[in-house]
This record gives structure tokens, sequence and C-alpha cells, in this order.
């Protein structure tokens, strides 16, 4: 557990100020990692309301495969894995043919709102691994005495 040092006052209700408290010298980094946590029985729903081992056991097989270095990536991953299965759950409810055409809408909605947030969490793993930096190519062209160039994106 991370401890804080408190270097400063507690005002009229009891509540300390955030920029009074500091971290110890170790970081997070320096500290022993638990180990992995391990799931011995179903514990998630299926698109139909039941518990679902193979619901949990699909959830945590994302998870490994996100394969995530940290605790953020780890929570960003159980957040995908949960997004997904939120979407994929709708999605039945539609595929299932019960319903009027404003209800059908109405999940085919949400459905997409989810696996567009499924995908910005792709996205936001993608930068939190490679830094949120571009790669940018540069080539050296060399052109002599009376020749021409041009630069940039030349179609025909």
């Amino acid at each position: 557990m991370q401890s804080f040092a408190h270097n400063g006052t507690i005002n009229h209700n009891g509540a300390t100020k955030m920029n009074e408290l500091s971290n110890s010298p170790a970081s997070i980094a320096d500290q022993q990692r638990l180990p992995p946590v391990r799931v011995k029985q179903g514990a998630a729903r299926s698109p139909y309301g039941t518990i679902s081992e193979t619901a949990i056991n699909a959830a945590l097989a994302m998870i490994e495969a996100a394969a995530p270095r940290d605790e953020i990536e780890g929570a960003l991953a159980v957040q995908m894995a949960c997004t997904h299965a939120a979407a994929m759950a709708v999605l039945a409810k539609i595929d299932s043919g019960f319903g009027t055409e404003r209800r059908i809408a109405a999940l085919g909605s949400t459905a997409a709102r989810l696996m567009k947030t499924f995908a910005m969490q792709v996205e936001v793993l993608r930068r939190l691994r490679n830094g949120g930096q571009q790669f940018v190519r540069v080539e050296h062209v060399h052109v002599n005495d009376g020749g021409q160039a041009l630069i940039g994106n030349v179609k025909k």
C-alpha cells in the first residue's frame, strides 16, 4: 500500500487539500506485484440472464489477450471486456426477434454506441503503449542541376 506524508494543515471540517499530500519516495513500479486473480466458478451473465462460465472465460481470455503491463492497462482491459460483453448481449436481444420497431431501433443504437466505445478503448490502449507518438519518414532526394522535383502526393 502506498503511504502519504501530510505536510499541510487540516481545514475546519477535517479535510486536507490534495496539494498538501505528497507520495512516499517508493514508486509504484518498485513495489512487489500480487499474483494474478484466478476465477474458479462462473460469475458472468450470459445474454439470456443466466450465469455463464463460458461468458466469464471469454472475458478473461479477452483480458489475457490484451496482455496488460500495469494496473491502468489492466483496468482498461476489464472495461473493454465488459463493454464487448454488453454489446454482444444487446445484439442478442435484437436477434431474438421480439419487440417493436422502436425497441429494436433503441437496442441497435445502444449496440452501436457500445461498439464505438469499445473501438475507442482499443485506441486508448494503443496510445498508452505507444505513447501517442507518430511515425514520420523523411527521405532525402537529390536534384541535379537542370532537374525538377515535385513534393507531395502525385496522382495521374
